[in-house]
């Protein structure tokens, strides 16, 4: 996570701190890093959508899902999947991840850039960090390019 942090920020600060900015470039710059910074923070810190050992392997009006604080009944799932790695039960949307010993419920894949897998729960901050990262970069590199050119004299 350092190694993306520090590409999203050292490039941006030597701009931001430079004399020869406009005001408006150094604040669309700070506002960009601050909303990619948020939305891969997102993505790094929450829960991708981890499949706990709550999969009770009881029968009957035991039997269930824990979610949260309620008891999720069996039936509300088409087919529970024994994964033979994790040693639990887990909805037939999840997919055992090898890089993170864990089964993710709607994984999509495991990202190196976060260090997380991207799953049900963090698909949304995910897109959001990657439009914010392509923004982010397009104003960048727009900025260097103007500036190299000769777009500002002073």
């Amino acid at each position: 996570m350092l190694i993306t942090y520090s590409i999203i920020l050292a490039p941006t600060l030597i701009f931001v701190f430079a004399n020869s900015l406009a005001s408006w470039v150094s604040v669309l710059l700070i506002v960009s890093i601050a909303l990619t910074f948020l939305s891969f923070s997102m993505v790094a810190c929450s829960d991708p959508g981890v499949v706990r050992e709550h999969y009770v392997n009881a029968v009957g009006d035991d039997a269930g899902i824990l979610c949260g604080t309620l008891v999720l009944p069996l039936s509300l799932f088409v087919t529970l999947m024994d994964v033979a790695h994790c040693q639990i039960r887990r909805p037939r949307n999840a997919i055992h991840c090898y890089e993170c010993e864990v089964c993710i419920d709607g994984m999509d894949h495991h990202c190196p850039w976060t260090g997380k897998c991207i799953g049900k729960k963090t698909l949304y901050w995910f897109y959001l960090f990657l439009w914010m990262i392509c923004i982010h970069m397009t104003f960048g590199i727009g900025t260097v390019v103007y500036y190299c050119i000769g777009g500002r004299t002073s």
